[in-house]
């Protein structure tokens, strides 16, 4: 599945050592659909599905649901699961994929509107970076069944 960053978004004055205060305002929808998908190999039951699939799943932005079959509508409760700052000088390019001491993909459920998350800055300058907002999701994953904001 495809999972686009923003950024990186230079912070003038921004400095090693110094907290970047995040505070997330307000999550809208971009489109009034998620996507929910699988492959092979991968997720938590890699084996068991040897082929792919992907659901589209319309979004009611005003009732705050997602349709995901007939008689089921899950409740949304979009959130940033991935954000964050440069790493550490030292450790190069790292993948996007594991939360550390750059924050990262946190997938934290909580992280909606109105919350607000501190960052230590590790590099001067070239700090922020967004990513996959996430329209609802349990606080476990199985075969990836969050939907995803694009």
């Amino acid at each position: 599945m495809h999972m686009s960053l923003t950024g990186p978004i230079y912070i003038e004055g921004a400095e090693k050592g110094d907290v970047l205060e995040v505070r997330i305002q307000k999550i809208q929808l971009a489109i009034p659909y998620a996507l929910n998908a699988f492959s092979p190999g991968r997720g938590f039951l890699p084996d068991d599905y040897p082929y792919a699939k992907t659901k589209v799943i319309p979004l009611d932005e005003k009732r705050m649901v997602a349709h995901f079959a007939d008689g089921i509508e899950i409740p949304m409760r979009p959130f940033f699961g991935s954000m964050g700052i440069a790493p550490p000088d030292v450790t190069g390019r790292i993948s996007s994929n594991p939360p550390w001491v750059h924050a990262g993909n946190l997938d934290n459920k909580d992280l909606v509107a109105g919350t607000t998350l501190f960052i230590p800055i590790h590099a001067a300058g070239r700090c922020s970076r967004l990513a996959t907002a996430m329209r609802a999701r349990g606080m476990a994953r199985w075969m990836s069944p969050h939907s995803k904001l694009h």
